[in-house]
């Protein structure tokens, strides 16, 4: 077991990048999804598909932090992509932070904090465990089994995301748009409720941060309209 450490300038990105270019069975459980974060994997995922490579994600909708971009990102990848997002009615999170590769005869499995979004793959301090194994083995078959139970039809939890589900899921609150949830985010993250005017008594370092790629197919604005 490994431990993968993202701190500044240590982008957990360029692990999934490098494992999706060799990959042939990808699987993501998160919590959360955003375009900001599809974006700088979106290349090498669509390399994997073009391969004949297949893509699992399951994706959660609690805390109203997971995209109507980043989830129609993710629908654009085409058939060989499988979505399903996870909700509880009943308030109880869906909060795991997994990615699966599976090759010929071997397995990569990290477990860990980020989430499928530029500040859980590039920006935030995060840390995830390299877990390796036989693709015939107790560890692959454990990561297959709990996929197929997360996505299992019986489960009311899951549904399998779809362009008709995807706007429905918007109308009704479920996600929003991304820069309405960036402009929320950047209003509140980071100003603890310090009394008065003291001086801070932590250091203030600002993240190391990557500008999304060009070619990316981003299906809107992802930052708020400054005005």
């Amino acid at each position: 077991m490994v431990l993968i450490v993202q701190k500044q300038g240590q982008a957990f990105a360029d692990v999934l990048k490098t494992e999706f270019s060799t990959t042939s069975t990808a699987l993501i459980a998160t919590a959360w999804v955003r375009a900001s974060g599809v974006a700088h994997l979106h290349a090498s995922i669509a390399g994997m598909l073009e391969r004949g490579g297949r893509l699992r994600v399951v994706v959660g909708l609690d805390a109203e932090n997971t995209s109507f971009e980043g989830l129609a990102m993710l629908l654009g990848l085409g058939d060989r992509c499988k979505i399903w997002v996870r909700h509880n009615e009943a308030w109880p999170l869906f909060h795991p932070k997994l990615y699966g590769f599976g090759n010929d005869a071997t397995c990569r499995v990290y477990v860990g904090s980020n989430n499928l979004t530029a500040a859980g793959l590039i920006e935030n301090e995060e840390a995830s465990a390299l877990l390796t194994g036989e693709l015939d083995g107790e560890l692959w078959q454990s990561v297959d089994a709990y996929f197929s139970s997360l996505t299992a039809k019986k489960d009311p939890l899951a549904l399998r995301l779809d362009e008709a589900l995807l706007n429905r899921l918007l109308d009704r609150g479920y996600v929003q748009k991304e820069a309405r949830l960036r402009s929320r985010f950047t209003s509140t993250l980071g100003q603890p409720k310090r009394k008065g005017k003291l001086k801070p008594l932590f250091g203030s370092l600002p993240p190391a941060r990557r500008p999304v790629p060009k070619n990316a197919p981003v299906p809107g604005p992802l930052e708020p309209d400054p005005k």
